[in-house]
């Protein structure tokens, strides 16, 4: 800990207040788990101390940073938060050294620090949406969703609904989807996450003959240059097996991300999250790339 304190200040890096840390993200991006009103939220959440630090070229911001007890990752299973793709706010490529330890930095910052390794030997990859798929997978995705919504399907949107409700409709299409194999996340948890951070949620919520059945969990993160949208999980309804839900509630929220981009003339970044051999059917969706690793 002294050791990275002492090359922290040799490479340049300062302390700075969390005003400072949230005026460079904004100008400079970073994931969802940077943000800083999910670092906020989740600090007030689970009482851990940020520390923020701040790097300069010649008087002007070009970085900032936050560590808790030395590390990146402010992770609890009770929120619907993962930090699987830290991207850090920079401007300046090539900053020299890391001063929190990781082993899930973002390919983003594949040149930027001496002291992460990258390699595709290293077991933690992310998944990104591919910028565009052929043309034979777009039509088979707009063939099904017209399938879906001729059967009655619907399709609306998160701001159609208030924080309790989608806590209700995500616990709901979860359990169907996961029988219990998977921790939920617990309904009070969700309706105040849900309401401190509504200005971050985007996505679909299917539904079939009134009644939900699919929604995944999804914030989006907006800084000047680009949009960085973190699908985090869901679930959907096992009583239509004759849909691919997974797939039209992603086919819909890929579409919808890339139309908002489009209108804002701003970059696409869209996280599937981490690759687990289980989890094969994303290799169809994403580019899989390393994830970096801090070594001192």
């Amino acid at each position: 800990m002294v050791l990275r304190n002492v090359f922290a200040w040799l490479y340049g890096w300062e302390p700075c207040d969390f005003a400072t840390y949230k005026m460079v993200w904004q100008q400079f991006g970073g994931s969802v788990c940077t943000h800083p009103d999910v670092l906020q939220f989740l600090s007030a959440e689970t009482g851990a101390k940020l520390d923020f630090y701040v790097i300069r070229r010649q008087q002007v911001y070009v970085g900032a940073c936050y560590a808790v007890n030395g590390a990146l990752s402010l992770q609890d299973r009770r929120y619907p938060f993962v930090f699987d793709d830290i991207i850090l706010p920079l401007e300046t490529k090539k900053v020299g050294y890391l001063p929190a330890v990781t082993k899930r930095l973002s390919p983003h910052h594949r040149s930027d620090f001496l002291n992460v390794l990258f390699s595709g030997y290293l077991k933690n990859k992310i998944c990104y949406v591919k910028e565009g798929l052929s043309k034979a997978s777009q039509k088979k995705r707009n063939g099904e969703m017209k399938k879906f919504l001729a059967c009655g399907g619907e399709v609306r949107w998160v701001d159609d609904f208030s924080d309790s409700e989608l806590a209700d409709i995500y616990i709901d299409v979860f359990r169907q989807r996961w029988q219990g194999k998977i921790y939920c996340f617990a309904r009070d948890d969700l309706i105040r996450t849900f309401a401190a951070l509504r200005h971050l949620l985007f996505g679909a919520v299917l539904f079939m003959h009134g009644r939900p059945c699919a929604f995944d969990i999804i914030f989006m993160a907006e800084c000047d240059g680009y949009f960085y949208f973190d699908d985090i999980n869901g679930g959907y309804s096992q009583n239509y097996p004759e849909f691919n839900l997974g797939s039209i509630l992603l086919w819909m929220n890929i579409c919808k991300a890339k139309e908002l981009c489009l209108a804002k003339d701003k970059k696409f970044k869209f996280s599937l999250g981490v690759y687990k051999d289980y989890w094969s059917y994303k290799k169809q969706w994403c580019d899989i790339l390393p994830l970096g690793r801090t070594l001192f």
